[in-house]
């Protein structure tokens, strides 16, 4: 027991207990505080690690706003543009339908006009007796047209005209057609004029 208190009263000394103060003091600067452990900490090297904006100034944004602004101005008259020249196209190709309607329409008359005469044609074969085909290969044959030799003209005087036309029996003479050859008239000091004259 006396030793005991020997030992208890030793460490309660003054000096014992500054030299205690100064080992724990001494521990407490050297230990290093440990930061990032908790949430708060985490939560700023995470902002901190994060891509950093500079602020942009007042005067810089308000420009870019008008610029903006002035774009989307032009791109709407580009826009306008192309849209008066759409419409321009679109009354071209108008007015080229009504000059192809024009067309067309004169293109139909024209055939109204050919099956108007194709009726005309038939009714006059019909009214004649003809029929709209031939029956028969001989039907259509035709006699050979005279020679196409020059007209001979003859300077006898006692010929009443300037050239000898020949008649053809397989072309058929000039009575035949209803034709009446007037001779030469005298006009009043015009000269010499000839004419020909249709038999009633």
């Amino acid at each position: 027991m006396l030793a005991h208190s020997n030992v208890k009263r030793a460490l309660s000394s003054p000096l014992v207990i500054h030299e205690r103060l100064k080992i724990s003091s001494s521990q407490g600067f050297d230990k290093k505080p440990k930061f990032g452990t908790g949430k708060a900490d985490r939560a700023l090297k995470f902002k901190s690690q994060a891509k950093f904006k500079p602020p942009v100034p007042k005067t810089h944004s308000k420009r870019v706003s008008r610029r903006a602004l002035s774009f989307a101005r032009a791109v709407r008259e580009s826009v306008e543009i192309e849209r008066k020249l759409a419409l321009a196209h679109i009354r071209e190709m108008e007015e080229y339908l009504g000059v192809l309607r024009a067309q067309f329409q004169v293109l139909e008359n024209r055939v109204q006009q050919a099956d108007e005469q194709i009726c005309d044609t038939r009714l006059s074969l019909s009214m004649d007796g003809i029929t709209e085909y031939s029956l028969s290969d001989d039907e259509d044959t035709y006699p050979a047209p005279p020679s196409s030799d020059l007209i001979q003209f003859s300077n006898d005087a006692g010929s009443s005209s300037s050239a000898d036309y020949t008649d053809d029996e397989d072309y058929g003479s000039s009575q035949d057609f209803g034709v009446d050859y007037v001779g030469v008239v005298e006009a009043d000091g015009l000269g010499a004029a000839g004419g020909i004259g249709y038999a009633q």
